[in-house]
């Protein structure tokens, strides 16, 4: 797709986030720890904070200029040099 542009700190990102989704999913729902309310309450904050950065990583993506439509292109003059042809 030609609105994302996934930079390297941005693949870092998510890379970082994918790391603490899937470790705090496992500290949620695995039956090990069903009994240690330390560890699921640790697993659903990491968890919290990779969707967080997850969130970060596709918001700071998007390419907005590639976005406009010609039409909003020729009306903005700020942009007009960012905007596709």
């Amino acid at each position: 797709m030609d609105y994302f542009k996934l930079s390297t700190p941005s693949i870092i990102l998510l890379i970082l986030s994918l790391c603490m989704i899937i470790p705090g999913l496992y500290w949620i729902y695995s039956k090990k720890y069903r009994s240690d309310l330390w560890v699921r309450e640790t697993g659903k904050n990491i968890f919290y904070i990779g969707i967080f950065f997850f969130l970060n990583v596709i918001v700071f993506s998007i390419d907005l200029p590639k976005l406009k439509t010609k039409n909003e292109c020729s009306k903005d003059i700020q942009y007009s040099k960012s905007c596709p042809k």
